[in-house]
């Protein structure tokens, strides 16, 4: 999300007074020279705290990893500075959710077959993560039925 912190990097620097105080600022690498574009960097440092942010759109299924530099530098003359590498890691998260191919699904079983029994199987896509399945009483009462986890498969587990 836009704004959302990502890590906050921290300095030092052994001058007293306004010599130690340090600006953080960000380039594409520790050997570039200058302030070099990043301008199509989704991050931003403020140059006061040193806190990376973000600063446009991520999606790991594009990009899954953004490499810059984090510099600081200080305020004494001449100016000394330091550079660090960031590797900001982009994790998925799921932005397409999971559909069951059908709105409603009807099962028949004889009042006296023998438990468990397997009645019938759920479907669900997902094109991004690991479908888990659960049953709730949309009554509240406790039905005698089952459904396996992962499979999707629904079973009677007692009498009706």
């Amino acid at each position: 999300l836009q704004g959302t912190s990502v890590v906050r990097l921290h300095a030092y620097d052994g001058d007293v007074g306004n010599g130690g105080r340090l600006a953080y600022s960000v380039q594409s690498s520790c050997t570039a020279f200058g302030n070099d574009s990043v301008d199509t960097l989704p991050f931003l440092i403020d140059p006061v705290s040193g806190v990376v942010s973000v600063n446009g759109s991520l999606d790991a299924e594009l990009t899954d990893s953004y490499q810059f530099a984090a510099v600081a530098r200080d305020s004494a003359g001449p100016a000394q500075s330091a550079c660090a590498t960031v590797v900001v890691s982009i994790s998925n998260a799921p932005d397409v959710p999971p559909e069951f191919p059908q709105a409603h699904y009807t099962f028949n079983v004889s009042e006296n077959v023998a438990q468990p029994h397997s009645i019938g199987t759920a479907t669900c896509t997902s094109y991004e993560s690991t479908v888990s399945y659960t049953l709730s009483a949309t009554d509240g009462a406790l039905h005698p039925f089952s459904i396996q986890r992962y499979s999707g498969v629904i079973a009677l587990m007692g009498t009706l």
